[in-house]
């Protein structure tokens, strides 16, 4: 057994094996290459692969993410083909990553594991990881979805003065991408979980969202208010698949419970059933009941949950340490 620095030609295997230990969730090289170019200078990543008698048989990393930056906290994970799991590949590159880590003095490590795969979630919580949070994994199976209750929602929401339009329509609109950054922002802080998340600048998230190569401005739906952008809900496109993802879906406070996000969901569906994708995949947080009722109205059915899990090294640490968070921040 042999471990060694990730190399460009490497891509591949790292795709293959996520393949095999989730085939629900097919990946490609393609996903790890654009992840890779838009990552942010200051987020540090190393990743490394297991050889075995020249096969590459497994991988592991670490990484920061900008939305949730902190320079003490990192996230990790190893991932073994699953015909060579339980020969201690992955405690062998598990102890080989921590010490890479060590010069660093990490305060926090997160991981996640999935609840239909006991062996990883052991693996983390022998390695003094606890839960934190849980996300539930629903699928919409399209082409049985049924519109047909929500045929007059909107008609009834333009009457009350709110309308949805996608991210294209609103071309025209100069200040499109600078509101829609901000109502992002504005959902993305009553998310369930959300505690943890650093605002980004505008130029990081326009080089994360609109000019990502799985962005659909189709499927991106805005509720309107007159000028006012007050809810979005957007549909992601799968590289290795005709699945797609949503993404954030939320609507301002003052404008909850009135069936906007409901409209906005359906409208996806819609989009679904018209480009002839098969499944819409979501996550939404255990406790966020609102949202899980809404999906399930709409016909989503539970998957196995993601779990992250979190290890502290270092007490006293937290986010905004030493991290300039507001607003205006830069980063």
């Amino acid at each position: 057994m042999t471990i060694r620095d990730f190399t460009p030609d490497d891509y591949p295997i790292i795709a293959d094996i996520q393949t095999a230990i989730h085939p629900d969730t097919p990946a490609v090289p393609e996903d790890y290459i654009e992840y890779d170019a838009r990552r942010d200078p200051k987020c540090k990543h190393q990743r490394w692969v297991v050889e075995v008698d020249g096969q590459v048989v497994a991988a592991g990393q670490y990484d920061q993410f900008v939305w949730m930056y902190h320079p003490l906290k990192f996230f990790v994970w190893v991932r073994v083909l699953p015909t060579f799991q339980r020969r201690g590949i992955g405690s062998v590159l598990w102890d080989h990553m921590s010490a890479a880590l060590e010069p660093f003095e990490p305060a926090v490590l997160i991981s996640n594991s999935r609840s239909d795969i006991p062996d990883g979630m052991r693996f983390l919580e022998k390695r003094g990881f606890i839960e934190t949070h849980r996300a539930r994994m629903s699928n919409l199976d399209i082409a049985a979805a049924d519109l047909t209750p929500y045929a007059g929602l909107e008609d009834r929401l333009a009457a009350e003065g709110i309308v949805i339009k996608t991210c294209r329509e609103l071309a025209n609109d100069p200040e499109r991408d600078r509101k829609l950054y901000d109502l992002e922002w504005i959902l993305d802080q009553d998310v369930p979980g959300s505690e943890d998340l650093t605002r980004t600048t505008f130029e990081r998230w326009k080089n994360d969202i609109l000019d990502s190569e799985n962005f659909l401005p189709d499927a991106y739906f805005v509720a309107l208010d007159g000028d006012e952008y007050i809810g979005m809900s957007n549909l992601w496109a799968d590289r290795a698949s005709d699945m797609l993802f949503t993404g954030l879906t939320g609507v301002k406070r003052d404008y909850r419970r009135r069936g906007i996000a409901t409209a906005m969901k359906a409208r996806a569906v819609a989009y679904g059933k018209a480009n002839n994708n098969s499944i819409i995949r979501t996550f939404n947080e255990v406790n966020n009941q609102n949202m899980l009722s809404i999906n399930e109205r709409l016909g989503f059915v539970k998957q196995p949950d993601v779990i992250q899990y979190e290890k502290t090294l270092r007490d006293g640490v937290t986010f905004c340490d030493d991290v300039d968070v507001s607003p205006g921040s830069s980063e």
